[in-house]
């Protein structure tokens, strides 16, 4: 049940009598709670439920089914909303260690997928198993064609064994510190000190007769390297140049120098000093690119926009993330364009709820524009996405170098994180039941993978990446702000966030550049004051246009 439409479109004065009716203020509480049961809290866009079997489960605030295949373990973790075509991440091991490219990829509509069959090594049978998966998905579940594997360590003889028998369907293979020879680990026939268990596991699971024929075995991944180039599958290794259990010479250079006499094409990226521990990167955004640009499948001509729009404007892909503008009439555009950087852009986002508030946006000639950077949680990566957004429209597009920023709920996160280390280039901050404190939401443990830590690490460098305790730089930089929150929002409680951030910034002596109005008796809801707020609009056009002139 939802307000009317001619109630929605009343003015500030009606909407400031509202919030003095008790009645309509429980009313619309009722809705609320009724909207915040099926679908708003945690995620307001809605999630496409993929139809797998199994268990479901929550990981990383995205569904996780877990069920058999071949009569082996497997589970698949998907998207919000699939990117177009069903990409997808297969892991050959490991799945859950160092997870920050997976939530990101699964942010831009990729799927996750792993099979377990751990003690197997990549053998034979490893690769008819999944070969069976690979069919389940493909053919039951609509995935593409081809896969984006992911080899870390052991995993990488799963990848490369069962890449090397299916070459077409492959689109790219991601190997971190990856085994690529079992001479080498297990075997330990090297300079590294090699496993036996494991290395007995490799007779058996291969079915050698003795240590010799192992030896002799001219089918590692370092020797089978022909059907991939031919294929022209794309390769990036990310190792440690001081591994000692899987040393990086024996098995990524062989790779490497193989492959490139084969005109094969593959990326290095080494990390001095560094062993087969910690895997991945510290910012995971390389992985990232590498993945999306050789997985993602790509659009025919006729294909719809990358995101659905609310209004008039246009929708296009930066570093492989949907990225959107909506645009003034053309006969009140500007040059400077003065903008809004609104967050948080997700699939569903920005929403009917909105629209009035954004029709005010472009009716006084100021264009809003945002970019869909998965649940980053402020995180480095995720600015960087911003930032790229950010390049796109002042550098080539003509828009004003300070746009004023919007954040509604997590998207307060995301843009005050990126005015924090941008405050330069930040005409306003406006936020509406705005997220300030990780804390708060999404708590620390559901935010750490976004910044590739342990939520023990994240904790204890808390002060360096939570936007509330560096509100003082945007209060140094005078930066103005307005916000408005609810007094009963229990998803984002305003005293841990909005109220935090006004004292910080009276604290800092700029008490004066900051405005906080609080919405009697309403909660973290759809409740049309919000977005009918017309100092809060006013505030941002105001700030917008303050820097094209």
């Amino acid at each position: 049940m939802q307000p009317r439409n001619e109630y929605l479109m009343k003015t500030e004065e009606t909407t400031s009598s509202i919030m003095r009716s008790r009645m309509t203020t429980r009313w619309l509480a009722g809705v609320v709670l009724l909207l915040q049961t099926t679908a708003f809290v945690g995620n307001l866009a809605a999630a496409e439920s993929a139809p797998f079997p199994g268990k479901k489960s929550e990981w990383n605030g995205y569904a996780r089914y877990d069920f058999s295949v071949d009569g082996k373990p497997v589970l698949v973790v998907a998207p919000k909303t699939p990117a177009t075509g069903r990409p997808w991440v297969w892991h050959g091991e490991f799945f859950g260690h160092k997870p920050a490219p997976d939530i990101a990829l699964l942010g831009q509509g990729f799927h996750i997928v792993y099979m377990r069959v751990p003690n197997m090594l990549g053998a034979p049978r490893a690769v008819k198993h999944w070969d069976a998966f690979y069919k389940e998905l493909t053919e039951k579940y609509g995935f593409a064609k081809k896969a984006a594997l992911v080899g870390l360590s052991r995993g990488g003889l799963y990848c490369y064994n069962w890449a090397a028998a299916n070459p077409k369907k492959v689109a790219c293979i991601y190997g971190d510190a990856p085994v690529c020879d079992f001479r080498s680990w297990p075997g330990g026939m090297g300079k590294g000190k090699g496993s036996p268990r494991d290395w007995q596991l490799v007779l058996e699971t291969y079915g050698f007769k003795s240590e010799a024929e192992a030896l002799a075995y001219a089918r590692n991944p370092v020797d089978n390297l022909e059907p991939l180039a031919k294929a022209g599958v794309p390769l990036l290794h990310v190792y440690g140049e001081a591994d000692k259990v899987v040393p990086w010479d024996e098995n990524t250079g062989v790779i490497a120098e193989r492959y490139r006499k084969l005109g094969g094409s593959i990326k290095l990226i080494a990390k001095p000093g560094i062993g087969h521990h910690p895997h991945g990167l510290k910012d995971s955004t390389p992985i990232v690119e590498f993945i999306a640009k050789h997985a993602a499948v790509k659009r025919s001509v006729q294909a719809k926009p990358v995101k659905k729009l609310i209004l008039p404007g246009e929708s296009f892909l930066i570093n492989g993330r949907p990225a959107f503008i909506l645009w003034p009439p053309e006969e009140k555009r500007q040059k400077p364009q003065p903008w809004i950087l609104y967050a948080p852009t997700l699939p569903g986002l920005p929403d009917r709820h909105e629209i009035w508030m954004h029709e005010q946006f472009l009716a006084a000639g100021v264009a809003v524009a945002g970019i869909d950077i998965g649940e980053a949680h402020g995180s480095p990566a995720g600015q960087k996405h911003f930032t790229a957004l950010y390049r796109e429209l002042t550098g080539e597009r003509g828009f004003a170098a300070k746009p004023c920023l919007l954040g509604r709920s997590r998207g307060g996160v995301w843009v005050s994180s990126w005015a924090v280390h941008n405050a330069d280039k930040v005409a306003g901050l406006a936020g509406i039941y705005p997220v300030f404190d990780l804390r708060s939401y999404p708590g620390v443990k559901r935010a750490a993978p976004a910044y590739g830590l342990k939520p023990a690490e994240l904790d204890a460098t808390l002060d360096q990446h939570n936007p509330i305790a560096n509100i003082h730089v945007l209060a140094k930089a005078k930066v103005p702000v307005f916000i408005i929150h609810g007094d009963s929002d229990k998803v984002v409680p305003l005293k841990d966030n909005s109220a935090m951030f006004v004292e910080r910034y009276k604290q800092a002596k700029a008490g004066d550049i900051v405005e906080l109005v609080v919405a009697e008796g309403q909660g973290h809801n759809y409740w049309p004051g919000f977005f009918h707020c017309q100092k809060l609009i006013d505030f941002a056009i105001r700030r917008a246009k303050s820097e094209s002139h």
